[in-house]
């Protein structure tokens, strides 16, 4: 099973692709590829060993991250006073610049136009022609022993193109009648030629081939047919239980001619009495002379698909083929009632399977490419790229002629094959964008994708920035435009990712604790993150032997993380515990010291106090001598 990646964006995100490549120097192998560039594009597979092992998934090619300066300004303080920090990493993870902070980032992608898949082609140097027939005769719709030439002129062309014209040619050939058989492109991308008739009645025969030997497409003399089948067709008469009647045939001959549906033919005469024998031995000489006897349509000998065999003591013809058309037909010549027969036709047989070959076309002589078919220059495909500024190019893809025309009524051929070059490979389309792109210095390129068979344009300008406008100036009548050749929309197209230069703002979330008098007098402390994605540790890849080597490191890089974490916390709480014990002892001195103060000042007010009421007493007796003094004066005065 495949799973997701570090950053939940496996298989089924961002354009991750598993292929069954079938050809190149991959060919037969699975290729599973991450949409997701860099380390970041991990790809795990988990489950059964021997299944993993037995799919191959051994061949790893390590992803490759770009190196990015990565610098660190702190902005939260006086311009004369700020610091810069800087680095290089590979990957998305920068770590060190900030104390106890990661810098986690996406690495940034070009905004980017992708084509739709192209097309399998074939260079052909030299006219390629064969004979191809069908199973059947004439008399039952097929083509008989004449059959059709094929001609595939020397040209490029794609292989839709060659099974296209190929079966242009057939249905001429039938005159209007459906085609007993059918050429199209296998899941191989390989030409392969198909019969509608089912079971070993059904084939098709391609014959004199040239030029001899091999050519680009592979296609080789001989006879495919179809298999399978639940049974042939077949005739017994069960009249008076089957059984034959009359044995002697001296006298009167019994006479009938046997034709299959293949055009062959076998006149059956039968001059003897066989009243002393067998049904068996009327059998026996029924298929010698099928054997001696059986001629084609052109009066060559022939081999005849009907054989007598005799089951539970009833006589019966019986197809030797299986399917829908392995039939026959009896014609009376004379006395085959005597046989407990009937003259007539018989298709009886059910089921059964297609002729079916693929033939492996040459791959030196393919490439991969679009299709621009056309007769004029009107029908060239042009568009214009521009970039981010405003620079423009623009790209001309002349059409050529296909190499035949299909009638649109028929589905035959709308006059006679000829050569044709409207195959134009991925890589020539390529090149001309990056010619032109580099003449107007536009500051976008394109790439074919050898694993998706894809062109991209890309930009030059990587990040959110980037920019491509791509207008379709193909003119009506033309069929090539943007949308018929490469599936893409004229339009501006903004989809890049992430930017090379970065702006983040870190919060200080530290706790700063004040663990003195004066200003300054302070403690700060803070808790780094410490789950697993932090430290680089989830979804850890064990499938392979160099993976878990890896993992090896990262397990202790994170151990020593988390060591030197508790380090900290440990110096932070000793520091706080030895801050805690000082202040409770300065708290018990100020505590001594407040309350012999609060003694001394009780006594000096006590005195201060019996001061007071001695001088007030004194006062109060010095007042009432005084008024006696003057009482008695006052007295005399009377």
């Amino acid at each position: 099973m495949a799973t997701a990646d570090q950053l939940d964006k496996g298989l089924h995100f961002e354009g991750s692709t598993a292929k069954l490549e079938l050809s190149g120097d991959n060919n037969g192998q699975i290729t599973v590829v991450s949409g997701r560039t860099g380390e970041v594009g991990r790809i795990n597979f988990t489950g059964s060993e021997d299944l993993v092992k037995a799919l191959g998934f051994e061949d790893v090619i390590k992803a490759e991250d770009p190196v990015y300066s990565v610098a660190v300004t702190n902005l939260g303080v006086e311009y004369g006073a700020r610091k810069t920090l800087t680095t290089q990493v590979a990957g998305n993870r920068a770590s060190g610049l900030i104390e106890g902070i990661d810098l986690f980032y996406e690495p940034p992608q070009s905004a980017k136009v992708t084509t739709q898949e192209s097309y399998v082609g074939v260079t052909i140097k030299n006219d390629i022609t064969f004979d191809i027939n069908d199973s059947l005769d004439t008399a039952f719709g097929g083509l008989g022993t004449a059959g059709v030439t094929i001609t595939v002129p020397a040209g490029d062309y794609s292989m839709e193109q060659v099974a296209e014209m190929v079966n242009a040619q057939i249905i001429d050939a039938y005159g209007g009648n459906t085609p007993l058989m059918s050429c199209s492109i296998n899941d191989h991308y390989a030409i392969q030629f198909t019969s509608t008739n089912t079971g070993s009645a059904g084939w098709v025969s391609i014959q004199n081939t040239t030029p001899a030997g091999t050519n680009e497409l592979g296609i080789t003399n001989g006879t495919y047919h179809g298999t399978g089948g639940g049974s042939a067709s077949y005739v017994a008469d069960l009249a008076n239980n089957g059984l034959i009647q009359d044995w002697n045939y001296a006298a009167t001959n019994v006479q009938f001619t046997i034709n299959d549906m293949h055009g062959n033919t076998v006149d059956i005469t039968l001059d003897q009495d066989y009243t002393l024998l067998t049904a068996q031995d009327i059998a026996n000489d029924i298929n010698a002379q099928i054997g001696a006897n059986t001629q084609d349509a052109a009066g060559n000998p022939a081999s005849m698909s009907v054989k007598a065999e005799v089951i539970n003591g009833v006589l019966s013809f019986r197809s030797t083929e299986t399917g829908y058309n392995s039939g026959f037909e009896l014609v009376d010549g004379g006395n085959l009632n005597k046989l407990q027969m009937s003259a007539g036709q018989y298709y009886n047989g059910v089921d059964g399977n297609v002729a079916n070959q693929d033939f492996a076309y040459t791959q030196s002589a393919s490439s991969y490419g679009f299709t621009v078919a056309g007769t004029s220059p009107d029908d060239d495909l042009v568009f214009t790229i521009a970039d981010l500024d405003g620079t423009a190019m623009q790209i001309t893809i002349p059409a050529a002629a296909a190499g035949y025309e299909i009638d649109p009524l028929t589905g035959g051929l709308n006059g006679a094959v000829s050569s044709g070059d409207s195959f134009v490979p991925a890589t020539e389309i390529v090149a001309e964008i990056n010619k032109q792109a580099n003449a107007a210095s536009c500051k976008i390129h394109a790439e074919f994708d050898t694993l998706s068979k894809k062109i991209k344009l890309v930009s030059d300008v990587t990040g959110k920035e980037g920019k491509i406008v791509i207008t379709d100036n193909s003119q009506p009548p033309s069929q090539n435009n943007l949308r018929t050749v490469f599936d893409v929309e004229q339009a501006t197209y903004m989809n890049g990712i992430g930017q090379t230069a970065y702006t983040m703002h870190v919060k200080d979330t530290s706790i700063t604790l004040q663990i003195g008098p004066n200003e300054g007098a302070t403690a700060t402390c803070n808790i780094t993150r410490m789950d697993v994605r932090a430290l680089g540790v989830e979804d850890l890849d064990l499938t392979t032997r160099e993976s878990a080597n890896r993992a090896i490191g990262i397990v202790d890089n994170a151990l020593q993380i988390v060591s030197s974490e508790r380090a900290k916390l440990g110096a932070i709480q000793n520091r706080m515990e030895y801050t805690s014990n000082s202040l409770a002892v300065a708290s018990e001195n100020m505590t001594n010291a407040q309350s012999r103060i609060a003694d001394v000042d009780m006594a000096s007010e006590v005195i201060e106090m019996t001061s007071a009421q001695i001088l007030q007493q004194a006062s109060n007796a010095m007042v009432a001598q005084a008024n006696t003094s003057a009482q008695t004066v006052l007295r005399l005065l009377q």
